[in-house]
């Protein structure tokens, strides 16, 4: 019966198989430096809140799809009339409050984003079919 200690392979056993696993995980963290700090440190700090956990696992997914696609031009335009929205129905007072509220771009763009990623590494996860 195997522990969560085992190992099931070693080192030199992937790389005699070609998996430079190691190297490409450096360089996956390095280009998603931002992302790897908040989704690690979530998954070893305690949440304070419940929903806590939720909301820096979306942070950090968002984080990730920024570093990985463009803004679409539809977002683009989605942003422009919601900003266009708040100036037309807010006083300057009330704007103030409101964007905290407002998702950005990169929060409108993540699930397309991360789907995308999904479909492109499911073979290395053991997705099947998104």
């Amino acid at each position: 019966m195997l522990h969560a200690s085992d190992m099931l392979f070693a080192l030199r056993d992937a790389q005699d198989h070609g998996l430079n696993i190691f190297q490409n995980w450096l360089e996956f963290s390095e280009k998603n430096r931002a992302f790897c700090t908040v989704f690690f440190a979530n998954l070893y700090a305690e949440p304070r809140y419940l929903n806590d956990r939720f909301a820096t696992l979306i942070h950090a997914f968002t984080l990730l799809a920024m570093t990985t696609g463009d803004v679409s031009e539809r977002t683009k335009l989605f942003v422009r009339d919601i900003d266009a929205a708040l100036e037309s129905r807010f006083s300057v007072e009330d704007r103030e409050f409101i964007p905290q509220i407002i998702p950005t771009a990169a929060e409108i763009e993540m699930p397309s984003h991360l789907l995308r990623l999904l479909r492109e590494n499911g073979d290395v996860m053991g997705i099947c079919a998104l």
